[in-house]
């Protein structure tokens, strides 16, 4: 429950820029674990399918979140403490 709210914080009182900018960094980050993992091993992680929306196949591997720099919530985690105007300017 701790990453919806998290996820919810991440978004809460951004403008529409800066929720575009955090959009296209998450989705930056989930396609590179597609490509070190593999997608069908990013689809045996809890965290996966909750950010991307997917839904959980049958015979689910119960595994919540990637490891070290890799971890999902953790990357969520750093978004939300940087400073977002100095990033969107930095990446147009």
């Amino acid at each position: 429950m701790k990453l919806y709210y998290e996820i919810i914080e991440l978004y809460k009182d951004k403008t529409m820029q800066e929720r575009m900018f955090l959009y296209q960094e998450l989705t930056k980050f989930l396609k590179n674990l597609e490509k070190k993992y593999r997608t069908e091993k990013c689809r045996e992680y809890f965290v996966w399918h909750l950010v991307t929306g997917n839904t959980l196949p049958k015979g689910f591997v119960n595994v919540f979140d990637f490891e070290c720099e890799d971890s999902i919530f953790e990357f969520i985690k750093k978004l939300k403490r940087k400073k977002f105007e100095l990033m969107i300017l930095e990446n147009g």
